[in-house]
């Protein structure tokens, strides 16, 4: 997969991610909490923007319950994958721990979700700071993070691109239109 070619510039989302869910994942005691939380907010997102992108039709769809089939849709409406494979990855980790014994997050699964995410954001990077402060303070750059702490700061830039997406995409298609303008048949 290429990286996608497209500047977000400055957008304010319609959905707010429960930012105190996240941070509850950043300071879990175990990797399962963390993993649990962090799907249940991409889901939260990937609800939002199913909703927002078929005006609340998605609903009528049988078999649409779950956050897979949600994705699914979303790219069958035409989401590029590479808006969808981060969350689909955290939807595979999280099936693993439910269903295969699975107890934290390896190395492998926060690479290959920070992976697919550099693909849409590249400009999440290794000095990337995240900061919280409140009941915990979190004070770090992504390079200084646990595998864990990785993993969930990755599923915020997720969780925000995925609610983003209707605003993404409104972007999106207006320049994929330009450019198809602009090239000679």
């Amino acid at each position: 997969m290429d990286a996608i070619d497209l500047d977000l510039g400055t957008m304010t989302i319609a959905h707010n991610p429960d930012t105190a869910r996240i941070a509850a994942a950043l300071f879990s005691e175990d990797d399962i909490g963390a993993v649990i939380r962090c799907h249940f907010e991409v889901e939260r997102a990937t609800t939002h923007a199913v909703s927002v992108i078929t005006q609340d039709r998605w609903r009528v769809v049988k078999n649409c319950r779950y956050l897979a089939d949600k994705l699914n849709l979303l790219e069958v409406i035409g989401v590029p994958k590479h808006f969808l494979e981060p969350a689909r990855a955290l939807n595979r980790h999280r099936n693993g721990l439910a269903h295969q014994g699975v107890d934290e997050i390896t190395e492998d699964q926060e690479t290959e979700i920070t992976r697919l995410t550099r693909l849409v954001f590249p400009n999440y990077h290794d000095d990337f700071e995240l900061r919280v402060s409140g009941r915990h303070t979190f004070n770090k750059k992504y390079r200084d993070c646990s595998t864990k702490e990785r993993y969930v700061m990755t599923v915020g830039q997720v969780a925000m691109m995925i609610a983003g997406l209707p605003e993404i995409l409104a972007k999106y298609y207006v320049e994929a239109a330009t450019r198809h303008r602009e090239t000679p048949s």
